[in-house]
């Protein structure tokens, strides 16, 4: 019952987080290409190739997003286990921890539900668009570039959640939201560059990328829920 309130209570941020990625989608995918229209040279460059612009446009929501989502985080989740507030969570009934993990399981499942599907989506609807006017020099056709797109964004998607958790790590560790944020900040930038180039990687690197973060996912969650449950030995 308490872990479909925290559910709940996660879809209040939902909207926001669905238009957040679609207008940061949208928009950056008529930009590059846009740009890539007017790129003199003849050769394929990234801004000439359909592929290369869904994965710049999904590196620019990527970071946008996940900053907010730390925000988010920082706000609902966070700011309840740091500093004078954490004593307070000693009296949950069901255990600092227990609570801990069912409102991370909610932002999470949500951000993940929203992120993928929606990047998903409109990655696809921008492939038909730009073959039906065609603008792009190497457009996107066959089954194996869709399974491309898709592989993609999910590797995003995990890579956005390792640096969620990261952050959290470190908001954990230094009792700072703000040092959250900034932890998100600086992984986007350097996380970032190698999002953007995987255009050129091959989908089973992509997959081994994903494996790698599902690993460093785990990892990161299991640190968590062990500082949260040793947090009064600790300190």
């Amino acid at each position: 019952m308490r872990n479909s309130y925290e559910f709940i209570k996660a879809k209040k941020s939902l909207k926001y987080i669905i238009l957040i990625t679609a207008m940061s989608q949208v928009i950056a995918l008529i930009f590059f290409t846009m740009v890539g229209r007017f790129e003199s040279t003849e050769a394929e460059t990234i801004l000439t190739n359909s592929r290369g612009i869904m994965t710049l446009s999904s590196t620019l929501t990527f970071s946008v997003l996940t900053v907010y989502i730390v925000y988010i985080m920082n706000k609902n989740l966070l700011l309840r286990y740091i500093g004078n507030f954490r004593e307070r969570t000693y009296i949950y009934p069901i255990g600092r921890d227990v609570m801990f993990i069912n409102k991370l399981k909610a932002l999470v499942y949500r951000y993940m539900y929203v992120y993928i599907l929606e990047l998903c989506l409109i990655n696809l609807v921008y492939v038909f668009a730009v073959k039906n006017i065609g603008i792009v020099v190497n457009s996107l056709i066959v089954i194996e570039d869709f399974l491309s797109i898709i592989s993609m964004v999910i590797m995003s998607a995990l890579v956005s959640l390792a640096v969620l958790l990261l952050s959290i790590v470190s908001g954990l560790k230094f009792q700072s939201a703000n040092a959250s944020l900034v932890t998100s900040i600086i992984l986007i930038t350097i996380v970032g560059n190698a999002v953007a180039v995987s255009y050129l990687l091959l989908n089973s690197i992509i997959l081994l990328i994903s494996i790698g973060m599902i690993f460093i996912d785990y990892i990161s969650i299991k640190y968590l829920l062990s500082r949260i449950k040793n947090d009064d030995v600790m300190e």
